[in-house]
């Protein structure tokens, strides 16, 4: 029997979605969990009152935390859509990160376009099959089913 052609996502795209969903958990995770060590660590350092140190605590690490990778490559591509970027004035840092994100998507791109040729080859590979197949069939065979379509018919209309 032929076999049912399906759309469904490939297990690769699968994957990576859920490869694309757990790094961007963990890093969330990895931020806060840096955070309250560092909260932790100045803690045990300070011999005053708890209340003092847990109070200021996390001013420290919010006013000392870096700005996140992500952050700048959308601020950059924001400017690079705007049209007013000054490459001049940013740092290697930022145009490497930006370049990598490019790059990134780029391949990105690139596979998905891969896999979509693929499950649409092997698609047509089915149904080329599919019509060889009844191609192939016995007259006979298509004479017997067409007797069964008209009895069909017979018993509907009664």
């Amino acid at each position: 029997m032929a076999e049912q052609i399906t759309h469904k996502k490939s297990l690769k795209r699968v994957d990576n979605e859920k490869r694309r969903l757990l790094k961007e958990y963990y890093n969330l995770r990895r931020d806060n969990g840096t955070d309250t060590a560092a909260g932790d660590a100045e803690n045990a350092g300070n011999d005053t009152d708890a209340s003092v140190a847990g109070a200021s605590a996390p001013a420290p690490a919010a006013s000392d935390r870096e700005v996140s990778p992500q952050d700048v490559v959308q601020e950059i591509r924001l400017e690079l859509e705007q049209g007013n970027i000054d490459v001049k004035s940013k740092s290697l840092k930022q145009l490497l990160q930006v370049q990598n994100l490019l790059l990134a998507e780029e391949t990105e791109a690139d596979n998905v376009i891969k896999n979509t040729i693929y499950d649409n080859y092997y698609d047509l590979i089915k149904v080329d099959g599919i019509l060889k197949e009844m191609g192939e069939l016995d007259e006979s065979l298509v004479a017997q089913l067409r007797e069964t379509c008209d009895m069909a018919q017979c018993v509907l209309k009664q």
